[in-house]
């Protein structure tokens, strides 16, 4: 059983961070590019609902902007998985499977792949990295 006196004492330590400061401070290689690629997917599909929430019809967005999104959203995840390869937690660990089946389904929905379809391909590429991760930290 933990003595409450114990927790305040380290807490009151210098350099010493507890609850979402610690968990920010342990995962902050991916965390910091994970909010800017929030940021630039939310960007257009927010212009897009104020525009259509003012009564008249949802206008139509430059190419520009979301040629912009697109490219940030590639750069983004490249930096996220990147920051998730050299973190060594848990969270990174989960991230390291998602990341890429979330990118595998996107592709095959941008080429036209019925949803289904994807749905069963991003399980099996979930599936497989999470069995290769297991493998790699198992001979570890």
């Amino acid at each position: 059983m933990t003595n409450p006196n114990s927790l305040t004492e380290l807490a009151d330590q210098p350099g010493r961070a507890f609850g979402l400061a610690a968990y920010y401070q342990r995962n902050q290689r991916w965390l910091m590019p994970l909010l800017g690629l929030a940021i630039l997917v939310m960007v257009p599909l927010t212009l897009t609902m104020f525009d259509s929430g003012l009564g008249g019809k949802p206008a139509a967005l430059p190419g520009w902007m979301h040629a912009v999104a697109y490219g940030g959203c590639i750069l983004g995840a490249f930096l996220v998985g990147l920051g998730a390869v050299f973190t060594d937690t848990l969270s990174a660990d989960i991230l390291r499977v998602v990341l890429p089946a979330g990118a595998l389904t996107m592709a095959l929905l941008l080429c036209g792949l019925s949803v289904t379809m994807t749905l069963l391909f991003a399980a099996v590429a979930c599936a497989v990295l999470a069995l290769a991760g297991r493998r790699r930290g198992a001979g570890e």
